[in-house]
């Protein structure tokens, strides 16, 4: 599945998404512990990505 992010963009913006992972890694932790659907953590993965 393709969502729009190459690794030369993940790794263009790897600072900023090891801040923003560092930052919002709870949103994970609660996607994980309430079973929301995964489009938030995609919503979140391209907006790091962009």
């Amino acid at each position: 599945m393709d969502m729009g992010c190459s690794k030369l963009q993940i790794q263009m913006k790897e600072g900023v998404c090891e801040l923003l992972f560092m930052k919002f890694w709870w949103i994970c932790l609660l996607l994980h512990i309430r079973n929301f659907r995964s489009e938030i953590l995609v919503i979140f993965v391209i907006y790091c990505c962009l």
